[in-house]
């Protein structure tokens, strides 16, 4: 198989960090940049960091540039000052990181997106998850991967007791949905990062929807 270079944005979360270190350690892929706002603490001889200013991408379309974006960029609600800013981190930053690869001759986006994502939805965080899968279409990769994920389960930097009480519950009644409800499954951020992998090597090209269903199958 051809070798590969990465680009991941949002290598700090759960998802991308798995990202980071499985395409660290995945022969197809000889190098991967990360765009960060702070270094990470880890060396590795593939690895290229690249600490920017996301209100200034254009300042770095140089440094945008692989065949593979992994765009795995995202806030919440207590992080976010308000909603224009929530708005940049879940749409204006990666459109815009996307526009510029694409210029500079990125082949595949992928992007964790989420169940229900929805540009006329009434409610916000789907909307401008429906919207980022809108724009990045229109940019005309030749494969766009969206996953689609509901509850994204896993150990991170940061966890509140309410988050972590909220999680056991779901996880409880995660097993009862079966048929078309089996969507809104929780899911490891390990397996969606295995299975955002695994759709960049397949080689597919066009427009793709993941949910809970597919993810795990590819993790199989």
């Amino acid at each position: 198989m051809e070798k590969r270079t990465a680009l991941i944005i949002g290598a700090s979360g759960l998802v991308g960090g798995h990202c980071l270190g499985l395409l660290l350690d995945n022969s197809h892929y000889t190098a991967v940049t990360i765009l960060v706002r702070r270094e990470l603490e880890m060396k590795n001889e593939k690895l290229k960091q690249v600490i920017i200013d996301f209100d200034r991408i254009d300042d770095y379309a140089d440094k945008i540039s692989a065949d593979d974006i992994y765009c795995c960029l995202g806030t919440t609600s207590s992080k976010a000052a308000n909603r224009d800013a929530y708005h940049k981190v879940d749409v204006i930053y990666p459109t815009e990181i996307g526009r510029i690869g694409k210029q500079n001759g990125v082949k595949q986006y992928l992007i964790v997106s989420a169940v229900g994502a929805n540009a006329k939805s009434w409610n916000y965080y789907l909307r401008f998850k429906g919207e980022v899968e809108s724009e990045l279409a229109k940019l005309n990769f030749d494969a766009l991967h969206l996953f689609r994920p509901s509850i994204i389960t896993g150990v991170r930097g940061e966890q509140r007791i309410g988050e972590r009480i909220g999680r056991a519950i779901f996880d409880f009644f995660s097993a009862l949905m079966v048929g078309r409800l089996r969507k809104y499954r929780n899911i490891q951020g390990y397996a969606i990062a295995r299975s955002m992998i695994y759709a960049a090597l397949n080689g597919k090209k066009g427009k793709y929807i993941y949910h809970h269903r597919d993810m795990m199958s590819m993790n199989k």
